[in-house]
């Protein structure tokens, strides 16, 4: 199946009743700092609401559990020890899901938290049951929010990246498009924080053999990844002939 990487959403065609999961990104969510902005979140909420009510379904994956945390507890930076880290994503966590709650709320819409490792897509059972689960929730018009359990997750059982998380969810329930929201515009041909030739591309096939020059890392310091973890979950998702679009978060 051949499916490409877009910049547009009108670009796309769906029908009423499509799935999108849309991954969200730590440096969206918390405007290249550490604190959750509500504002941001109000934006995402009122036009993923929106969205709903035309009969959309849709999935949020969210980042910014860790840099909600890390702001929360008073740390000046993101610390490296495993332990700190999963304190910190217990924290962040709470105000995290506190903030998309209270914003869908004021949108009419209800929220649930799904908390997802490794061994739910490594264990059929459990990833039957999570799937059965997503299913449901979808079909009661909740907006599902998951993130990784960061809490509990070791590297024996971690998914990866929330870009890979999304993609994995985005397989499970077989979604009709992939959004990733970056505080980028979208992938350039070049990094457009170093680079004035940088030109954005409007679509490529996952199979161009272009995406392996332009991968450029992450510029955020609480995020992880970067284009190239963006790009590998878009091939992901192509297995299944689902579209890719990686836009900015500020401008949706």
């Amino acid at each position: 199946m051949r499916s490409n990487l877009k910049v547009n959403i009108d670009t796309v065609e769906l029908k009423q009743g499509a799935r999108l999961v849309v991954k969200i990104g730590t440096a969206v969510i918390t405007n290249n700092k550490s604190a959750v902005c509500d504002r941001i979140i109000n934006t995402l909420a009122s036009q993923i609401s929106t969205l709903q009510r035309e009969g959309f379904k849709v999935i949020i994956v969210s980042s910014g559990a860790i840099a909600a945390g890390v702001h929360r507890m008073g740390w000046k930076q993101k610390p490296k020890k495993i332990s700190h880290l999963q304190a910190a994503a217990a924290v962040g966590q709470v105000s995290l899901v506190e903030t998309y709650e209270k914003e869908f709320k004021k949108n009419g819409l209800t929220t649930a938290q799904v908390l997802i490792t490794g061994e739910d897509f490594s264990s059929r059972k459990r990833y039957l049951n999570s799937r059965a689960t997503f299913e449901t929730l979808l079909n009661e018009n909740i907006l599902v929010i998951v993130n990784e359990n960061d809490t509990v997750s070791t590297e024996e059982i971690k998914v990866g990246d929330n870009d890979t998380l999304a993609a994995s969810i985005a397989t499970a329930v077989q979604a009709d498009l992939f959004v990733i929201l970056t505080d980028q515009k979208g992938l350039f041909t070049e990094n457009p924080t170093s680079s004035s030739k940088a030109e954005l591309i409007q679509s490529v096939d996952v199979d161009d053999e272009m995406l392996s020059r332009v991968v450029s890392k992450s510029h955020s310091e609480f995020g992880t990844g970067g284009m190239e973890t963006k790009i590998k979950a878009a091939k992901i998702v192509a297995r299944l002939g689902i579209d890719t679009i990686i836009a900015s978060g500020f401008e949706v």
